[in-house]
């Protein structure tokens, strides 16, 4: 085999494995497909059964098909214009497949959501007053958000994420759609690969043949 094209083939093959990435939507960061889900976490709850509590949605859900968002919060307040429009599809979609028992939740990453607990290196009251407060505003503009849903579980966490999860610090979103703690799709989206109306299409699609298999012929 001729030198130059040894020394080309591994960027050649490089590039494909990305153009097939890009092709099926998102990155391919998070929790592998195909094997189980990372173990549960606790998150601060919003809504739901256990409002106000810091708890695992991941143990309620159980068995049962369910999609997690985890959604950064940004430095400018910005976010996805399509994370709005997922969030919108997934409520109606736990209302449609109430019977399938499916699950949604949106946990935001955001450093405002470390505490005492979380960071108990830090012994300055000021910057614990300062931490406390941030938190505070944090939950503020999270509780506002999760008054819209009913079906759709909305939760805070640290900005690393859950740590078996593997969330890349520059990831605005990530989608993790399971069944049986089996992970069926994961995506990853930032500003290279966003999350756009396409992709949500693509996300509820695999979200409906989750809950609905397709009849084989």
């Amino acid at each position: 085999m001729p030198r130059p094209f040894t020394l080309t083939l591994p960027a050649f093959l490089l590039g494909t494995v990305l153009l097939m990435a890009q092709g099926a939507g998102g990155d391919r960061a998070g929790p592998k497909e195909g094997v189980f889900l990372p173990k549960p976490f606790g998150c601060y709850n919003f809504n739901g059964m256990h409002k106000g509590k810091i708890h695992s949605m991941v143990v309620d859900y159980g068995l049962n098909p369910a999609v997690l968002v985890f959604a950064r919060e940004s430095e400018d307040g910005k976010e996805p214009p399509a994370l709005n429009a997922l969030l919108k599809r997934l409520e109606q979609a736990t209302l449609d497949y109430k019977g399938q028992q499916l699950h949604s939740a949106v946990i935001f990453l955001s450093l405002d959501a470390q505490s005492s607990a979380t960071n108990s290196a830090e012994k300055d009251p000021a910057k614990l007053v300062e931490e406390a407060k941030k938190r505070d505003e944090l939950y503020a503009r999270v509780a506002k958000r999760a008054e819209d849903f009913k079906g759709v579980d909305v939760g805070v966490f640290g900005v690393d994420g859950p740590k078996d999860y593997k969330l890349r610090l520059n990831t605005d979103v990530c989608v993790v759609v399971y069944t049986k703690l089996k992970v069926v799709m994961s995506r990853a989206y930032d500003e290279a690969t966003n999350l756009t109306d396409a992709e949500v299409e693509k996300i509820m699609a695999t979200v409906k043949d989750t809950v609905e298999p397709p009849t084989k012929k």
